[in-house]
C-alpha cells in the first residue's frame, strides 16, 4: 500500500510538470526600403521593449531588404532599423498576431568642395551639380 502510495504521488508530480501554458508568440517581417522605394540590404533590425532599452531580438534584411523576426510574445515593441549612410528610424509597433511591416528609412550625405574648371584651373561660380539615387 505505502508503495501504491508513492507511485500515485511520483505519477501525480509527472503529470502536472510542464503543464504551464505556453505563451503564444508571434512574427515580425517585412521590408526595408528608403524614401525613393528602393529596397535596403544589410540593414540591422533591432526590436526593443524601450527605446533606449537593449535589443531583445534582432534581424539583417536580405538582398530584396526583407527581414523576419520569430518569437515575439504579444505587446508593444519599439523598432530600430539602422543601416550604412541611413538615419536610424525608429518605429513603434504592437504585436497581437504576426505582422507584415514597411520601414522607410531616409538617408543625407553631406558634400562640400570646388567644382574646377579644366581648362583653366580656376574654380566655377553659381554651378549646378545634380544626382540621382
Amino acid at each position: 500500500m505505502k508503495n501504491f502510495i508513492i507511485y500515485c504521488l511520483a505519477f501525480a508530480v509527472l503529470a502536472f510538470t510542464g503543464c504551464e501554458e505556453a505563451t503564444e508568440t508571434y512574427t515580425l517581417k517585412g521590408t526595408v526600403i528608403n524614401n525613393f522605394g528602393r529596397v535596403v540590404k544589410n540593414a540591422a533590425v533591432l526590436v526593443k521593449k524601450t527605446e533606449e532599452g537593449s535589443a531583445i531580438k534582432s534581424g539583417t534584411t536580405d538582398v530584396n531588404g526583407s527581414y523576419s523576426i520569430s518569437g515575439l510574445e504579444e505587446g508593444t515593441y519599439f523598432i530600430e532599423v539602422d543601416a550604412d549612410g541611413y538615419d536610424i528610424q525608429w518605429v513603434s509597433q504592437s504585436l497581437t498576431m504576426d505582422v507584415d511591416l514597411e520601414i522607410t528609412i531616409t538617408g543625407s550625405i553631406d558634400i562640400s568642395g570646388t567644382i574646377i574648371n579644366s581648362q583653366t584651373g580656376g574654380g566655377l561660380s553659381n554651378a549646378v551639380l545634380s544626382f540621382t539615387a
